[in-house]
């Protein structure tokens, strides 16, 4: 990291700490600001973890690692999923993540694109017979998340390959 990163580094630093550390204990006793910091980071922790499952691991995914015929784009295609497109409030709470396809195609573009780079992703994926995974609602996504750790957790689950490395 250069100096430039390091400058950028250390202010965003003392900005978190200015913004989300240091206000709940100018206002709450000490013990509601510790209960406070550990909760606003376990929820926020929780909430993005549960993001990047449900649009990486459901049923419909496929898990046996990069085939020698993919070319990148196809692998993100096997291997992502979008939810909850149409929901602006959901686009906007996940920062534009349940758009992972688009995400991972196109990782340099703003999250605001996104909605507009969909229908183009998908037009393009139908040419070339291609399938883009949409798994519907956050609510479908998520059933569809629970049904696959269901599935792996049963007795005689084969595990896929790319979740056994």
């Amino acid at each position: 990291m250069g100096r430039s990163g390091q400058i950028e580094f250390l202010v965003c630093k003392g900005l978190y700490l200015l913004l989300f550390v240091l206000p709940p204990f100018f206002i709450l006793p000490l013990t509601w600001a510790i209960a406070a910091f550990f909760l606003f980071h376990l929820v926020f922790s929780w909430a993005l973890a549960t993001v990047f499952q449900v649009a990486h691991l459901t049923p419909g995914m496929e898990f046996d690692g990069v085939r020698a015929s993919d070319d990148w784009a196809v692998h993100q295609l096997r291997t992502t999923a979008n939810f909850a497109t149409g929901s602006r409030l959901t686009t906007w709470l996940t920062g534009g993540l349940n758009h992972q396809i688009e995400h991972h195609l196109f990782p340099n573009v703003a999250h605001t694109h996104y909605s507009g780079l969909r229908p183009i992703v998908y037009a393009a994926a139908q040419r070339h017979g291609l399938k883009c995974h949409d798994l519907g609602s956050f609510s479908s996504a998520l059933r569809q998340h629970f049904a696959l750790l269901k599935a792996l957790g049963a007795e005689n689950a084969r595990m896929p390959a790319a979740l056994n490395a």
